[in-house]
């Protein structure tokens, strides 16, 4: 028997391990494949059991990670909400004249 690494299979006609078909990780013959090739970032791939191929689909960063994209997105616009409404506050307590913050406590009718 041939011990053959992954993306091949035992080849008996031939003695020797073959390619299995495309975008196919581990497969029994060039027809019958039995686990696809891991998903990355931008292809996914889906083992269609009816002739044994596996099916790339194309996807985009945006889409597979769209909670992730408006989470970061949401969090950055609250963080930029804070730091707009401290620089307001500074700058208000800068340019508004100071109040005298001392009350003048005498009980004359004068004041």
């Amino acid at each position: 028997t041939l011990e053959c690494p992954q993306g091949t299979y035992p080849d008996k006609e031939a003695m020797r391990c073959s390619f299995c078909n495309r975008h196919c990780a581990v497969c029994q013959s060039l027809t019958v494949c039995d686990l696809c090739e891991q998903a990355s970032i931008h292809r996914s791939y889906i083992l269609d059991k009816g002739d044994g191929s596996c099916r790339e689909v194309r996807r985009s960063f945006f889409a597979e990670y769209y909670w992730w994209c408006l989470s970061g997105a949401t969090a950055g616009a609250l963080l930029l909400c804070l730091m707009l409404a401290s620089i307001c506050q500074c700058l208000c307590n800068r340019c508004s004249p100071r109040r005298n913050r001392h009350f003048n406590n005498s009980d004359s009718d004068w004041d």
